[in-house]
């Protein structure tokens, strides 16, 4: 199977296209069919050779980040089977899909909490679902963004420093 056929290729918008987007569409997922893990792409751009993916990866952990075609094409899921291109995938804004892929899980109701990376603590008290901890981290960058600095234990830094992840609440 073309994990990134022509098609594909031209949904996707350039890296950096939806960065400022608290919900960016999510075009393609790629998943290995003999564990959990699962990439979803929201955007994309040929880079020396091979093709840079950006978006969510659900792993051993659920973060953002880059990923490229080369290692897709490579990689084995713990039977042996490859990285496939989910062919019969939604396109649709990410709360959304992550919602629907939750869903088909059985975990639709699942709780999580805000951890700031940077200063070591939760960033919110409750544990709250998924769209809320986005809607929360969205609210949070606006006001520091308007403000031009996060007041952090280390000092004032750019709000661009400051790493916040949505883990799941244990």
């Amino acid at each position: 199977m073309q994990l990134l056929s022509a098609d594909v290729r031209a949904q996707l918008p350039p890296l950096y296209a939806q960065e400022g987007d608290p919900n960016p569409i999510v075009h393609c997922k790629f998943f290995t069919p003999d564990s959990s893990w699962t990439w979803f792409a929201t955007e994309g751009a040929p880079e020396d050779g091979d093709f840079r993916f950006c978006g969510y990866v659900i792993g051993l952990e659920e973060e953002w980040g880059y990923f490229v075609l080369s290692e897709l094409e490579s990689a084995r899921g713990p039977l042996g089977l490859p990285i496939e291109r989910d062919l019969y995938f939604t396109p649709g804004p990410f709360s959304e899909v992550l919602a629907r892929f939750r869903g088909e899980r059985g975990g639709g109701s699942a709780k999580y909490r805000i951890f700031n990376e940077t200063d070591g603590v939760y960033a919110h008290p409750d544990a709250v679902t998924y769209a809320e901890a986005q809607r929360l981290i969205a609210a949070f960058r606006q006001r520091y963004e308007q403000q031009g600095y996060y007041a952090s234990v280390r000092g004032r830094i750019p709000i661009s420093e400051v790493s916040l992840k949505i883990v799941p609440d244990d």
